[in-house]
């Protein structure tokens, strides 16, 4: 193949075959991708970054069988495993980013109404900064989703992995359709929704 022209713009990519294109760039030219890629990055958002600090909430002991996840409870990872993490090192994390943007993991699929509110009095401490935070969790009712915007959560994360035909292949304990469920009603409540997939799994 050939590099993509310089004259096309990368903002304009519409079809599957320039995506296409554009991922088999050969080696040799990466470089010019690149410096493409720079000058649109510092147009649209100028020369700087967004910090995102992941901080696990809880860790390990899984019911879920996701395949990537070193918390699944088919991994084998040497992890630490708590229940909650200590209030110093959430809190010292939420510090360090102040004005930026912290994401609070927690392992696992459902949750009970007081683990929610546990998770709600914590955020709220975290929100008096003025921090932008986010929540990577599982499954959650609608009244727990509640609970959570009420104490100021701004954004969850609940990422759609893999496609819905591929997804029995990396996760039997969930559905692909579950997840896009779940995130449908995170949106009826206003959440902003992170959501994204992992390449790399064994799919085409």
């Amino acid at each position: 193949m050939t590099f993509i022209p310089r004259h096309v713009n990368l903002l304009s990519i519409s079809t599957r075959e320039e995506a296409i294109e554009i991922l088999n760039t050969p080696d040799d030219q990466l470089d010019a991708l690149i410096e493409r890629a720079g000058i649109l990055r510092k147009k649209y958002k100028g020369n700087h970054v967004s910090i995102h600090i992941l901080t696990n909430v809880r860790s390990g002991n899984c019911s879920q069988d996701c395949a990537y996840c070193a918390q699944s409870c088919r991994s084998n990872a040497d992890i630490d495993t708590y229940k909650w993490v200590e209030d110093e090192k959430l809190y010292n994390d939420n510090d360090f980013v102040n004005e930026h943007h912290l994401c609070i993991g927690l392992s696992g699929m459902g949750f009970t109404d007081a683990e929610i509110e546990q998770l709600a009095g914590r955020i709220r401490k975290m929100k008096e900064t003025g921090t932008h935070l986010c929540c990577s969790i599982g499954f959650l009712t609608e009244k727990q989703a509640k609970m959570l915007k009420d104490a100021g959560l701004d954004r969850i994360n609940h990422n759609l992995n893999s496609s819905r035909n591929y997804y029995s292949h990396i996760c039997t304990t969930h559905t692909f359709d579950q997840r896009v469920e779940n995130i449908h009603m995170l949106q009826r409540l206003g959440f902003e929704i992170c959501s994204g997939g992992i390449i790399g799994m064994g799919e085409s």
